[in-house]
């Protein structure tokens, strides 16, 4: 790609994904007057990073790698320390800013709002999510179910928003137009310039781009309700528990292993975690010392779950190693503690590794050397959205 070639590039990304921007600045500003400037500046920067870029590369990535950056140094200027990001937050910070502005292909989503209102979204998708009450619809397939509890959720398309007093609607959004399907109760349809239109169960109506209606016709089985949402995913958890057993079976077997416990043995645990190495090692099963078994990643997969202090599994492994790389799949329900253990050894004796999740979310390794602790921080994918979630950890 030439010069010429990347600037038609990076301008065409940079109009395409204004909003993206404008999402991800004001997940770390909270303030919409001041993320409409800090964009613009945002955008200069961009602009001005052109050579930077490696046009083999994704640009939104790259871009929002650079917006922490820019919004730390916004508040420094302002004498705001509402934030503050190192080099390695920044790097991952794309993946959690983007609470704003959802782009899905392919596949499906759920999506349950605050309010109580729950979407089913058919990729590929385009919105944006405003409020725990509204979404902008640029584009795709979608099937809505609100609860009495969640009146007055709407779904806005370009000058017409969908408001829902409590029932279930579907609504595509094409160049074409916009469709919306009653399937029970009744949907207001709400422009700026005309009278409120009100839908009915069993009726549909297509808007198309010059604004006017017309009716159309019922197809229910094109939108997808909650329930067939829920055998899919099922069916999606099943096959993926498949090819983990699949994968775990080979790893068992790697030589490189030191020890490996996979959560997943028949019968009563009787206080003990086996280790899934092959041939097996009796002497690294580890024992349960008050951590209870309860259900895993998959219905067919148990854990453990650490509640008290004192929740543990202990075990021996004797040995002296050049190197070490530790894996696990979490759940964190919370982070109430300034340290929360995931390896530990009974002293810190030199040599010997402390692995643990600092309260901020940080993955925290260090191993006792002479005088001094050599150490390593990570930033890992452990905040507020993703508490009670499985996450994967690795250091």
């Amino acid at each position: 790609m030439d010069q010429s070639d990347k600037l038609e590039y990076i301008v065409h990304q940079l109009t395409k994904n204004q909003h993206r921007l404008y999402g991800c600045v004001y997940s770390l500003l909270g303030d919409h007057s001041r993320t409409a400037d800090e964009v613009q500046e945002t955008n200069i920067v961009l602009w001005r990073k052109l050579v930077e870029f490696d046009a083999g590369t994704p640009f939104l990535p790259w871009a929002f790698a650079i917006v922490p950056f820019q919004v730390k140094a916004h508040l420094r200027d302002h004498k705001r320390d509402r934030i503050l990001l190192d080099a390695e937050l920044a790097r991952t910070i794309s993946g959690e800013t983007q609470r704003q502005a959802e782009h899905i292909d392919p596949g499906l989503a759920q999506i349950k709002f605050f309010c109580g209102a729950t979407v089913v979204v058919e990729a590929p998708v385009d919105l944006d999510l405003r409020s725990p009450l509204l979404a902008r619809v640029r584009s795709g397939r979608m099937r809505a179910q609100m609860p009495p509890a969640a009146r007055e959720f709407s779904l806005e398309i370009d000058d017409m928003k969908v408001v829902d007093p409590g029932t279930e609607f579907g609504l595509s959004v094409s160049p074409e137009g916009a469709g919306v399907q009653v399937f029970g109760g009744e949907v207001e349809l709400q422009q700026t310039t005309t009278e409120i239109r009100l839908l009915t169960s069993c009726t549909a109506v297509v808007r198309s781009p010059d604004g006017t209606y017309s009716e159309a016709e019922m197809t229910p089985g094109r939108f997808l309700d909650i329930a067939a949402f829920e055998a899919r995913a099922e069916g999606h958890r099943d096959e993926h528990c498949e090819r983990w057993k699949t994968w775990s079976e080979q790893l068992r077997r790697d030589r490189r292993l030191i020890t490996y416990y996979a959560f997943h043995q028949d019968g009563d645990w009787l206080r003990r975690l086996k280790s899934s190495l092959v041939p097996g090692k009796s002497e690294l099963d580890r024992a349960i010392v008050g951590a209870h078994r309860v259900a895993g990643r998959w219905a067919s997969k148990d854990g453990l779950e650490f509640k008290q202090p004192g929740d543990r599994g202990r075990v021996q492994i004797q040995g002296e190693f050049n190197s070490l790389t530790f894996t696990c799949w979490v759940k964190i329900d919370s982070l109430d503690r300034w340290d929360n253990s995931l390896f530990l050894t009974d002293h810190y004796n030199q040599g010997e590794p402390h692995w643990q999740i600092l309260d901020t979310g940080q993955l925290f390794f260090t191993v006792c050397h002479q005088e001094s602790k050599w150490q390593h921080r990570r930033i890992c994918n452990i905040r507020r959205r993703t508490l009670g979630r499985r996450d994967h950890g690795d250091i």
